[in-house]
């Protein structure tokens, strides 16, 4: 029979003896019978049942005996030669057969029995049951799995409650050990093993504990690893290999980086769209967790569609972070929820304070923050200082221009490593697309803002932000108008950076006015058409910035567009600006820009005297050849087409705007299409085709519904509502006409002809007063823009005019075009909603 040799120890079983220090020493019968089992077993734990059969077979005896014989081993042997599993058994850890390899390090000792150490769970968890099932099934198939997130975004919580759920699933259970106040070392492994109810020896911390836990079956999690990572990754990698029985459960801001390693990112909760009601909304998780932590303080709290929207907000601009909306919640009962709303620019003192059970970096949501970005290194933690200038996403090439700092070795390139950093750390979230984008959470953004003005660098790095999307947006506006690159194209790529340049609009008008004058321009293009009113003060303020200072180029580039913008709404105005604009392009070129220069005059004077062929149409004409790019040749066949339709020549016309359509898809401008489909609309309610023109028009409205293309939406419920009404399908005119109110006199500067229509509508329905006030406004209008009515509306006018004043009289219809005259745009818009939602029998 093998001997067992340890240390000093020698132990013989055929004789029955133990030597120590090679002299015999007594141990009794029991004694020596317990230490053989455990030497033959020593690769595993013994249970107390077999000890007890094993040592005493077929006789009744309390386990007190068995606890007995092992601290008489103990005495004799070492305190630290076996181990004790609380409720399981011992494992031997110091014997090494004869001849066999170096004796066992000391290994750790029991406490006494032990309780589940996991934290109580009071609250369950909110949308999150595709995670636990996820994290479940990947703990069941792997030894490490590692849950990854930002800070507040429920790791712990998440981990937490798996560990409850599976409590009675694993033989020797499940611990859950916290490394918040962990700072390296050996302090990872000493602070594992009191968790887990053991105490070390004199050896090696890590050494010991894996040996303890080498004959163990269980789930332990260990919770806030980041700031330890490369002590948590060196235990739980020899944990994995000693080990096979336990799995490790990881919750970390940043992955082990290990190859054994499963990661899940935890993301934060699903955000409500904008314009959900309150029965739509309460079902996402976000607004849930909101809405259960509100009644938790104030019991009457309830969802409805008087507060859906600002409980939305919250949700949405605290990026569905569950650490953030439970603080956010819990000051309902004192602000309530516009209170909240409002203090969302102070957020990082409004959500403070309030949770008071938690771990100290999880009761502000400034702690929390404060705590990732303490991990952060020099260069990762400038970096992110500097990226919080961006307003919403922004690509790597945008990030590298800002976030450099040369003096302090972070180079163009080094950028690139550093955001690849803060992504793993979750403080900076990756967005998919090609090429990507990134973004930082709003509440992340708000400190490092802080840190931005702290470190003094906020001029220096606006500017930067400035500089970077004045060159973008004008690169863009280049490439689009002079048919570099496919129109939609660039400006798909130009969308996500629109709050970056609105933005550095700011920034420039505060700072740097000729920088606002360069930008406006490329800005306005590349923005979607339902920013009217915003784009409307923007080119008022930039146009009180022009002055000597103005680059001539950027000068021009500048009227060019404001004659764009202003073509419809003042016409006079916009031929000013685009004749200033024309000589100096003549002179200095792109052809292109001066193309565009001589577009905004010709539209504008059609708006003004649609008879007369634009002196400016034929240069512009000249300016295209067969060579030219096909965006050039969609405006040059558009502008064609817009004169012949207003001036009495609709077959010339229609052919003009099907050649536009063919250009603008050559272009890849897609929005050609549908505005040629508004105007061959148009044109057929002109030529008399009444059914056809509905038709069409409810066609092209129904598939611009669902676009984003707002202002041609607009557009074609304008026809829609003038066809309708001339088919006297007033119902159908009404519906369009509510929903352009909001279009009209919101989003677009629609009022004149939108309320030609409503004077039509108020008239058949015999309402002649009423009719007559929007037609007095909209003399006003016309008067006031220079606007001139064309085609459609010009006829609508007219026979609303006719029916009003026959139901009037002369002397009640002037003074309805008195008052109308005179009204505000607010007046007329609440007539409008009178006069469409008046109760009683309508005109069917």
């Amino acid at each position: 029979m093998k001997g067992y040799i340890f240390g000093n120890v020698e132990v013989r079983p055929g004789q029955r003896q133990v030597l120590l220090d090679k002299r015999p020493v007594p141990l009794g019968s029991r004694a020596f019978d317990v230490l053989t089992v455990l030497l033959e077993n020593q690769h595993r734990l013994v249970t107390k049942e077999e000890l007890l059969d094993k040592v005493w077979p077929g006789e009744a005896v309390i386990e007190h005996n068995l606890v007995v014989q092992v601290s008489a081993l103990r005495g004799l042997l070492g305190r630290d030669s076996i181990v004790t599993v609380p409720g399981r058994g011992y494992h031997f850890v110091a014997g090494q057969p004869a001849g066999g390899g170096p004796s066992a390090p000391p290994a750790p000792q029991s406490d006494g029995a032990r309780a589940t150490n996991l934290p109580p769970v009071f609250e369950p968890l909110v949308g999150r049951a595709a995670d636990k099932a996820l994290l479940a099934t990947l703990v069941s198939r792997n030894r490490l799995v590692t849950v990854t997130g930002a800070g507040g975004v429920g790791k712990s919580q998440l981990a937490q409650q798996l560990l409850h759920a599976q409590r009675g699933d694993h033989p020797d259970g499940v611990a859950w050990v916290e490394l918040a106040g962990v700072s390296g070392g050996a302090q990872v492994a000493e602070t594992m093993a009191r968790a887990l109810g053991l105490q070390l020896g004199s050896g090696g911390a890590e050494q010991a504990l894996t040996v303890a836990l080498a004959p163990l079956v269980m789930l332990i999690g260990l919770d806030n690893a980041e700031h330890v990572v490369d002590e948590v990754a060196r235990l739980v990698t020899a944990i994995v290999v000693a080990a096979p029985g336990v799995r490790l459960l990881v919750t970390s801001q940043v992955p082990l980086n290990l190859a054994h390693e499963n990661v899940l990112r935890l993301e934060p909760l699903e955000l409500p769209d904008p314009t959900m009601t309150a029965s739509e909304a309460e079902g996402l998780a976000s607004v849930e967790l909101f809405v259960r932590r509100s009644r938790a303080r104030q019991r009457d709290f309830v969802l409805d569609d008087g507060n859906v929207s600002g409980v939305i907000e919250i949700c949405r601009r605290l990026d569905g972070l569950p650490l953030a909306i439970e603080l956010a919640a819990a000051r309902v009962p004192v602000l309530g929820v516009a209170g909240i709303v409002q203090g969302l620019g102070e957020r990082l003192r409004l959500l403070a304070g309030m949770r008071r059970q938690a771990p100290l970096r999880h009761r502000t949501l400034r702690a929390a923050l404060e705590w990732s970005m303490s991990l952060l290194d020099a260069a990762e933690l400038g970096v992110l200082r500097r990226l919080s200038v961006f307003a919403g996403s922004f690509p790597l090439d945008m990030a590298q221009q800002v976030a450099v700092d040369p003096d302090n070795g972070v180079e163009e390139w080094a950028v690139l490593d550093v955001l690849g950093s803060l992504v793993e750390r979750s403080l900076v979230v990756a967005l998919w697309g090609e090429p990507p984008r990134y973004r930082l959470l709003e509440s992340t953004r708000a400190l490092a803002l802080e840190r931005l003005d702290a470190a003094g660098e906020t001029t220096l790095v606006n500017n930067r932000h400035l500089d970077a999307v004045l060159n973008r947006f004008s690169r863009g506006y280049e490439d689009r108008y002079s048919g570099r690159r496919p129109f939609d194209l660039v400006g798909a790529s130009l969308e996500p950076d629109i709050d970056n340049a609105r933005s550095a609009m700011r920034w420039a008008l505060a700072t740097r006015p000729q920088a606002a004058v360069a930008l406006m321009h490329p800005f306005h293009r590349a923005r979607p058409g339902d920013h009217f009113a915003d784009s409307r003060d923007l080119w008022e303020i930039t146009e009180s910035l022009l002055n000597s200072d103005v680059d001539p180029r950027t000068r021009a580039r500048w009227l060019t567009g404001s004659a764009a913008f202003w073509g419809r709404l003042h016409p006079a105005r916009a031929v000013a600006n685009a004749q200033l604009a024309i000589p100096f392009f003549r002179e200095h070129g792109p052809d292109w820009e001066l193309f565009f220069a001589l577009h905004g005059a010709v539209a504008s004077r059609l708006n003004q005297d649609a008879a007369t062929e634009p002196q400016e149409l034929r240069e512009m004409e000249a300016c295209t050849t067969e060579t030219s790019p096909p965006i050039m040749r969609h405006w040059a066949a558009w502008s064609r087409a817009n004169f012949l339709h207003t001036g009495g020549d609709p077959a010339g016309a229609l052919k003009a705007y099907r050649r536009a359509q063919s250009f603008g898809h050559s272009a890849g401008y897609g929005a050609a299409a549908w505005r040629s489909a508004v105007a061959i609309a148009d044109l057929t309610l002109l030529a008399g085709d009444i059914d056809d023109a509905v038709r069409q028009g409810e066609a092209l409205v129904e598939e611009l519904k669902s676009t984003r293309r707002r202002d041609l939406y607009a557009y074609g419920l304008l026809n829609l509502a003038g066809a309708c009404l001339a088919q006297r399908s007033h119902e159908k005119a009404r519906r369009a006409l509510i929903e352009l109110l909001p279009l009209a006199f919101r989003q677009f500067d629609h009022r004149t002809l939108v309320s030609v229509h409503l004077s039509s509508y108020a008239a058949a329905g015999g309402e002649g007063a009423a009719a007559g006030r929007f037609i007095g406004y909209v003399n006003a209008r016309v008067v006031a823009t220079g606007l001139q009515l064309q085609g459609n509306e010009a006829t609508a006018r007219a026979s609303a005019q006719r029916l009003a004043h026959a139901q009037l009289g002369d002397a009640a219809f002037r003074e309805a075009l008195s008052v109308g005259e005179l009204m505000s745009d607010a007046e007329i818009e609440r007539l409008a909603r009178q006069v469409l939602n008046a109760a009683g029998t309508r005109p069917t």
